[in-house]
């Protein structure tokens, strides 16, 4: 049953009860009053509901009667008086031997009202208290919706593009100056101002690379990726970080993506890029140069190159452990004039070259 309506228990009367139908001899007990507060309450009449649920209080106060009108009070949107019903109730909560239960749901009943006016940070503090009276799993899920919605208006309300502009500016600056911590901070101020800029993320992926923090580099480039799936700087930022951590096969998929999109659309690039820092300029402009998605072009080709012609070492290890790369090292071994030969083979050629990189084979 949901905490904003009474137990089963209360709404076992089908028949309305009231003071007036009580025989005289009998006036209506406050069970009774409340047993016709709740066939009120199902009709959707809350003021008279409250007004029974006033009567069976003044004849025997219980907190489950003030925790009815509650209910009452929120179903009829005056969330003030759900509020100021559920505090009363708290307050005289041990004098009138409540029970755990009943003291947590008058806290999880006032959450819910100032939650519903607004309140949230007011509504999380009830829904904490209601847990450390009596820990339910519903309660628990309504936190944690109501602490997700708070994170969410805050950031939401946080966001101001123009004070991106000021925290992207300031990090260009660090970053110019080699404080590449400085700038992370900056960036990160850009990206909660404007959280639908791929700029932020992927110029905070730059600094962090400086700062050999190449995993933090990947989930910016993919947050990048995510927000805006046509910006290329994303997909080679983040194929750069992957061959530094020599992740070739990861970073030869992702390069792939960047060059198709590249190639396909001719003005894919959203943002041109500075060649002094490696960050993009501030605005769009209204005809990108031509030479701008060829710079794109050669520096894929360029990191493609790598993740051809680097191995890890596991790669490394499954080339010299090849029968037949054994053979031809051997021959390269005592007749170097055969490399020449054997490097006309284009797979030879590849891991060759992956050798050399790896300084396996250092060439005289």
């Amino acid at each position: 049953m949901s905490q904003d309506t009474p137990t089963k228990a209360e709404q076992s009367s089908t028949e309305k009860i009231s003071p007036s139908t009580s025989s005289a001899e009998a006036p209506a007990s406050a069970e009774e009053l409340k047993q016709a507060g709740n066939h009120e309450y199902h009709l959707r009449n809350f003021s008279q509901s409250i007004s029974l649920y006033n009567q069976a209080y003044s004849l025997s106060p219980n907190i489950k009667y003030l925790l009815n009108r509650a209910a009452a009070e929120y179903e009829s949107k005056d969330y003030s008086a759900c509020i100021s019903t559920c505090a009363n109730a708290i307050e005289k909560a041990r004098d009138l031997n409540a029970s755990y239960q009943d003291t947590a749901k008058a806290f999880a009943r006032m959450a819910k009202a100032k939650k519903a006016t607004g309140d949230l940070g007011g509504a999380i503090e009830c829904y904490e208290k209601a847990l450390t009276e009596h820990r339910t799993p519903t309660v628990l899920g309504e936190l944690r919706q109501t602490q997700k919605e708070k994170r969410e208006k805050e950031e939401k309300e946080y966001i101001n593009v123009d004070k991106a502009e000021e925290a992207r500016v300031l990090g260009r600056e660090y970053f110019l100056a080699a404080d590449y911590a400085s700038a992370v901070k900056a960036y990160s101020e850009m990206i909660k101002r404007n959280p639908h800029d791929p700029r932020g993320y992927v110029n905070r992926a730059v600094c962090l690379m400086k700062m050999v923090e190449y995993e933090g580099a990947v989930r910016d480039c993919t947050k990048a990726i995510e927000v805006d799936p046509g910006y290329i700087k994303g997909y080679i930022k983040k194929g750069e970080a992957l061959v530094r951590l020599k992740r070739y096969g990861e970073a030869e998929k992702v390069l792939q993506l960047g060059k198709q999109l590249a190639t396909t659309h001719s003005n894919a690039e959203h943002l041109n890029e500075s060649k002094e820092s490696g960050f993009t300029d501030s605005t769009v402009p209204t005809n990108p140069p031509p030479q701008s998605n060829a710079s794109n072009l050669n520096e894929i080709d360029r990191l493609l190159y790598q993740c051809h012609t680097s191995a890890s070492p596991d790669q490394v290890m499954a080339i010299l452990s090849d029968p037949i790369m054994q053979s031809i090292l051997q021959q390269i071994k005592d007749d170097p004039n055969a490399l020449k030969e054997h490097m006309k083979n284009e797979e030879v050629r590849r891991k060759i070259e992956m050798l050399i990189r790896g300084g396996i084979i250092k060439l005289q």
